[in-house]
């Protein structure tokens, strides 16, 4: 059953890779980050053979689409991505905060997300291994990967000591941002307090699988401006737009 687990995971892996090179946009989209963090969550779910956690890892998960340095342990611990810009050294102290146990009892996996001093600021179920994602020195992102395009993140801000609200289908993060699709709206907001920043976004965005789909490249190109680029209507027609943020409540 692993063996056919494994191909299986391999042949999917492949196809995604082979779309994405088919693929002449060169724009990074964080659906394409959380499908291989998946994929990676995936083969460390089927690996369970030694202790494969190593800081000083320089595997790629994929170069077309991002540089990511890749950590993985087999024993009860999280996958783990890495932002690039980070030393191994960060990396290595940023290992303090969260820590991941396994409940026979409920078949659950126990994630801890702890304080400098070591004590637990929040203490989480998951059904599945989650994976850690770095991202910078005092925020990790969590994800937990259900198949397909399908996954939940929320956030720790480690100098904060608070856990964000959960989050689904997620087109953007930044340092302080989030943006995601919710009922065919775009929202950008805050992403540990709503009342610090809130946007709603209405457009007639392609009804695509997966909601996320309909964006196909989005960027901040100043504090109160977004570039947008996404297919509208049943035809996928092209649009691009440069939003002023402040002129939207």
């Amino acid at each position: 059953m692993k063996k056919i687990l494994i191909v299986g995971l391999l042949l999917f892996t492949m196809f995604i890779v082979g779309c994405k090179n088919n693929n002449n946009s060169s724009d990074t989209k964080f659906s394409d980050i959380i499908l291989q963090n998946g994929i990676r969550c995936l083969e460390k779910e089927i690996e369970d053979n030694g202790d494969l956690f190593n800081t000083d890892h320089d595997e790629i998960i994929n170069d077309d689409i991002e540089t990511i340095p890749v950590a993985v342990s087999s024993d009860n611990s999280p996958g783990v991505v890495a932002n690039p810009l980070l030393s191994k050294n960060e990396i290595s102290v940023l290992g303090k905060y969260y820590n991941l146990s396994y409940d026979k009892k409920t078949n659950e996996y126990i994630l801890y997300l702890m304080d400098d001093n070591g004590a637990t600021v929040k203490k989480i179920s998951h059904p599945k291994i989650p994976c850690v994602y770095l991202r910078n020195r005092s925020l990790l992102q969590i994800i937990y990967y259900y198949g397909g395009w399908y996954y939940t993140t929320y956030f720790y801000d480690i100098d904060k000591n608070i856990v964000s609200q959960e989050y689904n289908l997620l087109v953007l993060v930044t340092e302080d941002k989030v943006i995601y699709i919710e009922n065919r709206k775009m929202i950008i907001r805050d992403i540990f307090d709503k009342a610090k920043y809130y946007k709603e976004i209405k457009r007639n965005f392609t009804r695509t699988a997966e909601p996320t789909e309909a964006i196909y490249k989005i960027e901040f190109i100043s504090d109160h401006e977004l570039e947008l680029h996404y297919f509208s209507g049943d035809n996928y027609h092209r649009i691009k737009e440069i939003i002023d943020l402040d002129n939207v409540n």
